[in-house]
Order: structure tokens, then C-alpha cells, then sequence
């Protein structure tokens, strides 16, 4: 037998392991605090009293939003013929589910979220301008949050953000009175299936943030930002989700517009609530409209909400730089129109 150095080397994972063992196993060191409280007469007030039940189980979750995710170009150091403007954004990172390793290569340029927020504003300032003094009774509100509970066999809650809010003095008249039909039966599918459960302990019901003078929703801008608006298992979103995601919101804000001018518990409206949507990625629109007319479940025998839609319209094909040119390939004016319509819908005018 060959005699070697000793090494002292520990077995790190197996002293992780016995770590384990010994540390699982908590027991309770009685210190007599109690017994010495109770002989200074100071009184004990059980921890329950301050803890709350949960009020909510379910919180709404339609898609994934991550909010860290956009930054702009490097910085350029300011000089007098050369500036640049400040953009606190990320570049858009591209993931691909099928090779999640892969790292694609930088996409430089005007991310999806400013360039959202810039084609919007301009629209918005072309309509503007098309109608001059027209627009006075409108103000236009920016990253609105919505909180909206409901009682859907469940405690659901609508979380949500409206990017832009065109607000008015005067609501929407609505289209039609009723509607006749049945709702088809989606079981043995749970529309709960793919929500997060949480619990809140406190109820904060946020539910809308619109008061005073223009407190009448007219359009909601939503953006679909890629880098934002994910599925949950990274699968590609489809043009239906895309629907569904404008009918949600439609539904969430029109819900909040009318607890907050009618009340919390208010379930047949007095008058309905009708507003606009307009959801872009800066290259295709899809405009919508929806009218609340009750905030009852369906399984309730009452009237319908009715909703109206277009397709997918796309302002472009194609909007580069052909070097160094910038090109834009096949403009639609027909979305503009469809723009310009929404703006004006409500407002009085006489042509001349």
C-alpha cells in the first residue's frame, strides 16, 4: 500500500447534503417570552386579527407583459452638427422557442414601442388639424391603468393598460338597441384554463381613473408591441388572439366607464356605453367598436353587448431604407379614412 499526501479536501456536496438534512427539521426553542409578558401585565393581541382572508383567487392574464424590455442606439456624444435624441428604450430582442440558444442579431433602428406611440400621435395631430376647432371637446390621456373586478363564477380581475385614451364631454350614441341570439357553448373548455392565481389582501379597486369634465371613454389606442405581447408557452401570436386581445380590452374599459359613472353594483345600464378601438402595430390597424349594454354573465338571461369589427387593414407593405432612402411601399389610405372616421364620430358639424 502506497502511503500518499493527505489532501484535506472536503466533499462539498455531500456537506451540502447533510446541511440539508440537519436544517429541514426546525424545532421550536421555547423562551418563555409569553410567561414573562404575562407577569408585567402587558397584553398579547393574537397576529390573526391583523391578517386578511384573500379577496380575489384569480387574476387576469391575458398576455405576458414585460416591461423591461426596450432600449434605443448607443449613445452619441452631443456635438453641434451631430445630436441624437435620448431614447431610454432597449433593442428588441428576438427569440426564437425552437432554438432558444440562438442570439439574433441586433435590430437597430426605431423600436416597436416609440414607433407605436409616434405613428399614433401623428394620426392623431392630422385629425387635428383636419377639423380645427372641432376637436376642443376631446383631450387625449397616455398610459391609463385599469383595474377591473368581476364575479364570473370566480374572482376575476382585469388588469390592464390603455396606451392612449381619446376622451370626450359627450358619450357615444349607440347603434342598435338589442340584439337576439344565443351564446355558443365553449364547454368542456374553462375560460379560467389559462389564468394565474394570487391573492390580494388588499382590495384596491382601481377601477378607472376617468373623472370630471371628459369622463366619457371615445377610442382606446392600444399598441401591440413584439416584445411585450407574448404567449405563454412562446408559441406565435395569431391574428385571432389579436382580435381577442381588442375585444378584451373593449370589454374592460367599457365595464370601468360604467361602474364609474353609474356605480359599482350596477348591472342593467341606464344607457348603454359605446366606444372605439383602435389596435396597431404601426403597420396593420384593426378597428372595432363595442356598445355595453349590461354587465350581467352570460349565463344570466339579459340583454347582449354587442360588438363590430373590421379586418386586419395595413397602412404598408413595406417601410425601409433602401440605401439610405427611406421607401414606403404600397400605402393603404383607406386606414386613414377608417382613422379619421373614428375621430370624428360624435362631433357636431356643419358642411358648408
Amino acid at each position: 500500500m502506497k502511503i500518499t499526501q493527505v489532501l484535506y479536501k472536503q466533499n462539498i456536496g455531500r456537506l451540502i447534503k447533510w446541511q440539508w438534512r440537519v436544517q429541514r427539521k426546525k424545532t421550536l426553542i421555547e423562551t418563555n417570552a409569553e410567561k414573562v409578558l404575562a407577569s408585567r401585565n402587558i397584553p398579547i393581541i393574537d397576529a390573526k386579527q391583523f391578517l386578511h382572508e384573500p379577496l380575489f383567487e384569480a387574476q387576469k392574464q391575458d398576455v405576458q407583459e414585460i416591461f423591461n424590455n426596450i432600449v434605443g442606439p448607443v449613445k452619441l456624444e452631443p456635438k453641434l452638427n451631430n445630436t441624437h435624441p435620448l431614447w431610454n428604450d432597449d433593442p428588441c430582442l428576438v427569440k426564437d422557442p425552437k432554438r432558444p440558444a440562438w442570439k439574433f442579431p441586433r435590430d437597430y433602428g426605431i423600436p416597436d414601442k416609440r414607433r407605436n406611440n409616434l405613428i399614433i400621435s401623428r394620426m392623431l395631430q392630422l385629425c387635428e388639424s383636419s377639423v380645427g376647432n372641432m376637436s376642443s371637446s376631446k383631450v387625449i390621456a397616455k398610459d391609463v391603468f385599469f383595474k377591473v373586478p368581476l364575479q364570473r363564477n370566480a374572482n376575476i380581475s382585469l388588469n390592464l393598460r390603455a396606451d392612449l385614451l381619446l376622451l370626450s364631454e359627450t358619450s357615444l350614441a349607440p347603434q342598435m338597441d338589442d340584439v337576439q341570439g344565443e351564446l355558443p357553448d365553449i364547454h368542456p373548455l374553462d375560460y379560467k384554463i389559462s389564468l394565474d392565481e394570487i391573492n390580494i389582501y388588499n382590495k384596491d379597486e382601481f377601477i378607472s381613473p376617468i373623472t370630471g369634465k371628459f369622463n366619457n371613454i371615445h377610442t382606446a389606442f392600444i399598441h401591440f408591441n413584439e416584445t411585450e405581447v407574448k404567449n405563454l408557452y412562446e408559441t406565435p401570436v395569431l391574428q385571432t388572439q389579436i382580435i381577442a386581445r381588442s375585444l378584451m380590452k373593449c370589454y374592460a374599459f367599457a365595464v370601468a366607464n360604467a361602474k364609474s359613472k353609474y356605480g359599482e353594483d350596477v348591472k342593467e345600464l341606464p344607457e348603454p356605453i359605446t366606444l372605439q378601438c383602435v389596435h396597431t402595430n404601426s403597420q396593420w390597424f384593426h378597428f372595432s367598436v363595442f356598445q355595453l349594454n349590461s354587465l350581467a354573465g352570460p349565463e344570466e338571461d339579459s340583454m347582449k353587448n354587442i360588438y363590430w369589427q373590421t379586418p386586419l387593414l395595413n397602412l404598408y407593405k413595406n417601410c425601409v431604407f433602401d440605401e439610405g432612402v427611406p421607401v414606403l411601399e404600397d400605402y393603404n389610405p383607406e386606414v386613414f379614412k377608417h382613422f379619421l372616421s373614428f375621430y370624428m364620430n360624435g362631433t357636431e358639424y356643419e358642411i358648408k
